[in-house]
């Protein structure tokens, strides 16, 4: 005879949505990923579009800034800075360095 019972309750789970990122919050990571990734393009002006990129891939966890992030690697670097600022400005997030960066770049 098997017995089975559940004497113990499980663990609460986290909802998704409580830990998910939403969009504006991933937008505003690929703003400032010099910042938040301590990256300074000064210091390695040939390695920083590798360095951003590889922490925005590994960061940016929303599907729709992921999808945003695919489209806008694609670009040249004058189309990367229109349209995160575009975005930046449509989400209403104020300045976004890294389009202001990209800007004086190309």
């Amino acid at each position: 005879m098997l017995a089975l019972g559940c004497s113990a309750r499980a663990p609460a789970v986290e909802s998704a949505a409580s830990s998910s990122q939403t969009y504006a919050e991933a937008l505003r990571l690929i703003c400032h990923v010099d910042e938040r990734a301590a990256i300074d393009p000064d210091e390695d002006p040939i390695g920083v579009d590798g360095a951003r990129w590889d922490f925005i891939r590994a960061e940016v966890k929303n599907p729709d800034a992921v999808y945003f992030r695919t489209i806008l690697e694609v670009k040249d670097t004058a189309e990367q800075a229109a349209l995160l600022q575009s975005e930046a400005d449509r989400k209403q997030l104020g300045d976004c360095p890294l389009a202001e960066s990209l800007t004086s770049d190309s």
